[in-house]
């Protein structure tokens, strides 16, 4: 679609944007997106305490994912419905789940997937949004659906690894580990996949998954097979491994709550470099530079080195997952909003909000930006809008 087209979707700009402050970016730095439309898609429950105190409030987690070949984006949301709209505003079709949506949706060869709160998997077909396959899980399925071919790999809330078939939901095999006693961090990691090579040259296709009791372990993708297995907890409180393991290369990198960051070789486990960075719950990669985010922070690191490169500090709130743009890294907040940093240099370019939030990650499509608000509005902007640019 060009670039006229998306901004002729929007009409008028809604509002000017709302997380924006007074002093503008430099014109070298004028790359930004502006609002194009925004769309209610959910009732957003909110109350006066919510708004007085945005800690009160539900949070919306799902991600807005664009289909290029139907055209259509899907937002799932909390009261248990995944909708579809076409780009002009216009609903197509809704699904009701048995729980609420809150997991990163994606298209496979053929189906929609997603996971919801009820503990399923579900298989539908994207233009229609007819229900294809159900898949039962452990616990509350919130994390993204990783495709491989005809398998589907997904996590739950109770650090179970579930593969089954993405054409039939068929099961193929499940690794449950151990909960950690006590109490842990809300959320869990979403599996990676990738392919490790060995010093002889054979190559092995893996799943890595960080778990609540600071373990990080690389199994068989094809059986579940743990091949190594790594403690990066070393026994604090709140050690959780709840970033997606990021791999470049056959450098697998992960982070604990309180442990830090540690980069391994992904077929033999053996450790490249360590930071003592506390306090990361996101990690992500573009293959230049590594970025790490949690409450309040962002942090941009060395791949090969692991050093600091950068930080930026946020006032509120705990980042969603990363996302990547071309020379920019952007994130939500879940109490506050959508920032974009420079991925070099972690300067802000740009900050775009609701009063309530935004606990799901952002989607970047070309030079479209989609952002689902805790307020259960679809916010769509473009980079192809030369409007305002701030700080």
């Amino acid at each position: 679609m060009s670039r006229r087209a998306l901004i002729g979707l929007g009409a008028c700009l809604v509002a000017a944007l709302t997380a924006a402050q007074a002093r503008a970016v430099p014109e070298t730095a004028r790359q930004v997106y502006g609002l194009a439309w925004a769309l209610p898609v959910a009732p957003s429950g909110s109350s006066v305490p919510e708004l007085l105190s945005p800690r009160w409030k539900s949070r919306q987690f799902s991600t807005p994912l664009f289909h290029r070949p139907t055209g259509l984006v899907f937002v799932g949301s909390t009261d248990r419905v995944m909708r579809a709209y076409s780009l002009n505003r216009t609903q197509v079709w809704s699904f009701t789940a048995g729980g609420a949506i809150g997991s990163v949706p994606v298209v496979g060869d053929a189906h929609l997937y997603f996971g919801a709160d009820d503990g399923q998997l579900y298989a539908l077909e994207p233009s229609t949004g007819k229900q294809i396959w159900t898949h039962d899980g452990d616990a509350e399925i919130t994390g993204a659906v990783r495709v491989s071919g005809d398998l589907l790999y997904f996590s739950t809330a109770l650090d179970t690894v579930y593969c089954v078939a993405a054409s039939s939901g068929e099961y193929r095999w499940h690794v449950r580990h151990p909960q950690p006693i006590g109490i842990s961090l809300f959320g869990n990691a979403t599996p990676t996949l990738a392919t490790a090579f060995a010093p002889t040259g054979e190559a092995t296709d893996v799943v890595a998954m960080g778990y609540a009791d600071g373990s990080l372990a690389v199994m068989d993708a094809g059986d579940g097979r743990v091949i190594w297995k790594a403690e990066l907890g070393k026994g604090e409180a709140f050690y959780d491994v709840d970033a997606d393991p990021v791999v470049v290369g056959n450098l697998l990198v992960a982070a604990s709550h309180t442990g830090g960051v540690t980069a391994f070789d992904l077929a033999t486990g053996t450790i490249r470099w360590h930071n003592d960075v506390p306090g990361l719950t996101r990690l992500g990669t573009d293959g230049r530079v590594l970025v790490g985010a949690g409450a309040g922070m962002a942090i941009g690191l060395g791949l090969k080195s692991g050093q600091e490169l950068w930080s930026y500090q946020f006032e509120r709130g705990t980042a969603s997952r990363l996302v990547f743009d071309g020379d920019r890294v952007l994130f939500n907040s879940d109490i506050g909003p959508t920032y974009i940093l420079d991925l070099f240099s972690g300067e802000r370019l740009q900050a775009f909000g609701s009063p309530l939030g935004m606990a799901g990650q952002p989607a970047v499509i070309d030079d479209l930006l989609l952002v689902y608000s805790n307020g259960g509005t679809l916010y769509a902007l473009s980079s192809a809008f030369a409007g305002w640019a701030h700080k």
